[in-house]
């Protein structure tokens, strides 16, 4: 059987930002327990041990990662189990004071992924709802620190506006003015040259209520990443999908199955195949009325995707490197068919 490549923990089920484009903050996961047990990423880890996993590990999946009182040693059990995994976080960076970034560059950090959306206090708390003080300075702490260091930790930051998010997802200008283009040029020039920064534009719909009146033909933005991917819930649980934040569809425990035997279960196979083939009535909800599906369509529509699925030939999240001497403004150069991942 063959292991996934990326393994995505919801470390935590909370989150303390509030961001308009994500219902985790606003609307709660309603997810128990709120925190995953060490245990959890102890049994995981021996199966992908077992498997020779040398993937991706990210411990933010939908959630703020850092609320969980226990991430330090959910980070120690994977990096000592899995010395060839490259680790992953993604965070909102409220919490990431020094000695938490200390702790995850010395545990071998691969990348950290953060938002960063308003060039001054008003239009980041516009759409985060966060102390852009205290989130400006734990982000520039972490970057002198991880460059004195020279490690070779990767920054990847995503901007994600207010003005942004209105105009994509609901085509009305917000009460701020679009500043991204400051908020790049206020980051440039602290970034190494395979650093990343962007402005999102993906996932707008997320915060959209699930809608029975979802085209039948529209396609799953995930599909490409089934079968490479796979979420654990904080309770140990698979789940299908990041976008699932709920965890609705779920499969068996990994301290009861190994992480690889459910990934590559008959279950979960045929419910990939279900939604591959838009057959929605097997698959049932949240996918048979996923608002991001509408997504799709237009990618779809703009990129001829009618012929060639986009789950095939997709590639994994920071598989590239920069060669040249500034930061990259293209995150699509360090994570293809990945962008709009970055946001949540």
């Amino acid at each position: 059987m063959k292991p996934p490549t990326f393994v995505g923990f919801m470390v935590s089920a909370r989150c303390n930002a509030k961001c308009v484009y994500c219902p985790i903050g606003s609307q709660g996961t309603g997810i128990s327990p709120p925190f995953m047990e060490p245990s959890i990423a102890v049994a995981a880890a021996h199966d992908l041990r077992e498997n020779r996993f040398d993937g991706y590990l990210n411990i933010g999946e939908n959630g703020e990662p850092l609320l969980n009182p226990k991430w330090p040693e959910i980070v120690r059990v994977l990096r000592k189990s899995l010395p060839e995994a490259r680790l992953v976080i993604h965070s909102n960076m409220y919490l990431m004071e020094a000695p938490a970034a200390r702790l995850l560059l010395k545990n071998g950090l691969f990348a950290l992924i953060l938002n960063f959306d308003g060039a001054t206090p008003r239009s980041y708390g516009a759409v985060r709802r966060l102390s852009y003080a205290k989130v400006e300075r734990n982000v520039r702490n972490f970057i002198r620190i991880r460059n004195h260091a020279g490690h070779p930790c990767r920054i990847v930051i995503a901007v994600s506006t207010l003005a942004n998010f209105m105009a994509n997802a609901y085509g009305i200008s917000g009460p701020c003015a679009d500043d991204s283009a400051q908020v790049i040029e206020k980051w440039r020039g602290h970034l190494r040259h395979d650093d990343a920064i962007q402005v999102n534009t993906g996932f707008w719909r997320w915060m959209n209520p699930y809608s029975q009146d979802c085209s039948s033909e529209l396609l799953c933005p995930m599909a490409g990443r089934f079968d490479t991917d796979c979420f654990v819930a904080t309770d140990g649980a698979l789940y299908l999908c990041c976008l699932d934040y709920r965890t609705h569809i779920r499969f068996e425990r990994v301290q009861e199955k190994s992480l690889t035997s459910v990934f590559n279960g008959e279950s979960r196979r045929l419910l990939v195949d279900s939604i591959r083939k838009r057959v929605w009535q097997k698959v049932g909800f949240p996918c048979d009325s996923c608002p991001s599906r509408q997504e799709v369509l237009e990618v779809q529509m703009e990129r001829g995707w009618a012929e060639t699925p986009p789950w095939e030939g997709t590639r994994h999240p920071l598989g590239l490197h920069q060669t040249d001497d500034s930061p990259s403004t293209s995150l699509r150069a360090l994570l293809p068919e990945h962008t709009a991942y970055l946001s949540m």
